[in-house]
């Protein structure tokens, strides 16, 4: 199991501005956070979560009736919900480094997403992951200086 620690992903965050005035509002409420691969985000994880998107009647985002908010908090608890079952054997299993995000789109817009941390290439890397579509999203210059909170 790779972990990561709070200070860490910390840096991580910090590291998203140039300017120090720029940083998000972030609440990391654990310690140490064990790290999702990019590949179980995008293979076992994404394939659960939209099982159960399915299952509540919603597979098919429509603005009218969802919210982006409603989908990333559910992304979230299924992820804590999927590394907890995985986790069961262990002594002392450590949350999961996935998150929610609120921020300004680029269209202006308020939006809601999420990320977690991973490792590449021996690096700490925050990824972005949006709910809506169970795919990783690159965020414009714009969007990562007017994120709003991150909550790990």
């Amino acid at each position: 199991m790779t972990l990561v620690t709070q200070p860490e992903i910390t840096q991580l965050i910090k590291g998203l501005c140039d300017d120090v005035d720029s940083v998000p509002d972030y609440l990391i409420e654990g310690n140490n956070y064990q790290l999702p691969t990019t590949e179980w985000v995008l293979g076992n994880y994404s394939q659960d979560l939209c099982w159960q998107l399915q299952k509540l009647g919603m597979d098919q985002y429509v603005p009218e009736v969802n919210c982006c908010r409603q989908y990333a908090h559910f992304a979230m608890f299924i992820a804590s919900r999927c590394q907890l079952g995985a986790a069961r054997n262990e002594a002392t299993p450590h949350p999961l480094a996935f998150g929610f995000v609120a921020l300004i789109a680029q269209n202006g817009g308020g939006h809601a997403i999420n990320c977690f941390v991973t490792r590449e290439n021996d690096l700490l890397a925050l990824k972005f992951y949006e709910p809506q579509t169970q795919q990783l999203v690159e965020l414009t210059p714009f969007e990562r200086t007017h994120i709003q909170l991150i909550l790990i």
